[in-house]
C-alpha cells in the first residue's frame, strides 16, 4: 500500500471515530471536522442561522465559557478545557430537544486548536427517568418520605458511579489506546513522506491531530482508574446506608442509641468525596475529637447530613465560577452540639428564607422542595434544631444545627 493509500485509510478512521473531533485555527474558522461532529454540532448551527464554518460563532451562543478558557489560556500548547458538560437545544426551551455533551479543547499550535466532543444525552435521560420512576414508586406505598431520604442518602453517589461506568464502558469499546500509538509512530517515522503527497501543512496537522488523541486516551485511562479507584472508597458506605433504610422502610424510625456525630459527618463528606473533587470544592473542617455522642438515629442523622451538603454543593454548581468552599463545624455550647454547612453558594433573601422549610419549596430547577423539610422533620424528633441564613443572594449559606446532649 503505497503512502497516499494509507494516508487516505488513517483519515478514514479519524473519520469514524465515535467522538466528535474538529480542528480549527486561533479565528474558529473549522479546518476539520469528522462524521460524529458534524451529527453533535450541525443540527446547533442551522437552529442558529450559521453557516457551520466557524466554531467560536457557535460556542459564543451556546457556552461561551469556552471562549473564555481559550481567550485566558496563556500557554502556545496544551489543554486548554477537560471535559466540561454543558447543554443545548435545538430551537425550543422544551427539555426534550435538550442536548447534554462534554468538551474538551487542547491547543495543538499557536494557530491551532482540537475540539473533542462527547454526548451525554441518553445517559442523562436514563438518570431522569429513574429518578421520575423512584418518585413514582414512592407516592404509590406511602412512604414518600422514606424513599426520598433514601434518594438523597445516595444522590450523587450513585449517579456518580453510574456515570464512571457508563463512561468506562463507552471509551473501553470507542477507543484504542495500542491503535492511535502504532498509527502516532507511523506518522512520524513517515512524516516527511506524507508531506510530499498532502503538503507539509497538513502532515505536520495531521500528526499533532493523531498526536492529541493519543494523549487524550492516555489521559482517559489515569482519569478512569483514579475514578474507579475513588467510587470503590464511597460504594461500602452506600452499600451499608442502603442496607439500613431498607430495615427501617415499614417503620416509623430506626433504632436510637448513642453515635458520634463527629462521625456522622465524616462518612456523609466522605460519601460525597467524588463529587466535591470534581468541582474543585475545597472543603474545610472544624470538629473537635473530643466531643460527647449523642443518642439518634444512625441512618436518619446520615440522611440531614448527606442533604445539607448535596444543597451546598447545588447551590455553588448554580453559582458557578472558582474557589468554592464548603465549611463544616462541630462544636459543643454548654448542654447542646452546635453543627454548621456553610457554602459561597447562591445564597437567598429573606422572602425565600420564610420559605425554605416549607414542603415544596425549591429554589432548584430540578429539585423536589422535600430536602430541608425532611430534615427538620428528623430533627424535631430528635429534640434538635436547625435554622438557615445568608447575608443575602449570591454570598452563600450557612445551617446551623442545635442538637441536645440531655437526650442520651
Amino acid at each position: 500500500m503505497d503512502i497516499q493509500a494509507q494516508t487516505q485509510q488513517m483519515l478514514s478512521i479519524i473519520y469514524q471515530i465515535p467522538v466528535g473531533i474538529v480542528q480549527t485555527d486561533d479565528q474558529g474558522t473549522v479546518q476539520e471536522m469528522n462524521a460524529m461532529a458534524i451529527q453533535y454540532l450541525m443540527p446547533h448551527f442551522i437552529a442558529n442561522q450559521l453557516t457551520g464554518e466557524n466554531l467560536f460563532d457557535l460556542l459564543a451562543i451556546v457556552f461561551p465559557h469556552a471562549l473564555e478558557a481559550l481567550s485566558n489560556y496563556p500557554k502556545s500548547s496544551g489543554n486548554i478545557l477537560q471535559q466540561e458538560r454543558f447543554s443545548v437545544t435545538q430551537g425550543s426551551q422544551n427539555p426534550a430537544t435538550e442536548q447534554h455533551l462534554i468538551l474538551t479543547i487542547n491547543r495543538l499550535a499557536e494557530k491551532s486548536f482540537l475540539f473533542i466532543l462527547d454526548d451525554l444525552t441518553e445517559l442523562y435521560k436514563k438518570e431522569q427517568e429513574l429518578f421520575a420512576i423512584q418518585q413514582e414508586q414512592a407516592v404509590e406505598r406511602g412512604k414518600f418520605e422514606v424513599i426520598s431520604g433514601v434518594l438523597h442518602d445516595i444522590g450523587n453517589a450513585v449517579v456518580g458511579f453510574g456515570s464512571y461506568l457508563t463512561k468506562v464502558k463507552q471509551l473501553s469499546k470507542g477507543n484504542d489506546a495500542t491503535m492511535l500509538s502504532k498509527l502516532a509512530q507511523f506518522l512520524k517515522a513517515n512524516e516527511a513522506a506524507i508531506g510530499q503527497a498532502i503538503g507539509v501543512p497538513k502532515a505536520q496537522a495531521m500528526v499533532q491531530l493523531i498526536d492529541g488523541l493519543k494523549a487524550k486516551q492516555e489521559d482517559h485511562m489515569v482519569k478512569m482508574e483514579k475514578a474507579i479507584t475513588d467510587q470503590m472508597n464511597i460504594v461500602t458506605h452506600v452499600k451499608d446506608v442502603l442496607n439500613i433504610q431498607r430495615q427501617y422502610i415499614g417503620s416509623e424510625s430506626g433504632e436510637r442509641s448513642l453515635v458520634s456525630l463527629r462521625g456522622i459527618i465524616n462518612d456523609a463528606l466522605a460519601m460525597q468525596l467524588a463529587t466535591l473533587e470534581k468541582r474543585n470544592i475545597e472543603v474545610q473542617t472544624f470538629m473537635s475529637d473530643q466531643l460527647p455522642p449523642v443518642k439518634g438515629d444512625h441512618t436518619k442523622l446520615m440522611q440531614v447530613f448527606l442533604n445539607l451538603i448535596k444543597n451546598s454543593v447545588e447551590a455553588m454548581d448554580q453559582k458557578g465560577g472558582d474557589g468554592h468552599i464548603l465549611t463544616l463545624k462541630l462544636s459543643r455550647k454548654q448542654d447542646h452540639l452546635i453543627a454548621s454547612v456553610s457554602d459561597t453558594g447562591t445564597g437567598f433573601d429573606e422572602l425565600q428564607k420564610l420559605q425554605l422549610f416549607q414542603r415544596g419549596f425549591t429554589t432548584k430547577p430540578m429539585g423536589s422542595g422535600l430536602g430541608l423539610n425532611g430534615s427538620q422533620s428528623i430533627l424535631q424528633t430528635h429534640n434538635a434544631t436547625i435554622d438557615i441564613d445568608s447575608p443575602g443572594p449570591g454570598k452563600g449559606a450557612t445551617v446551623t444545627i442545635t442538637y441536645p446532649l440531655s437526650e442520651q
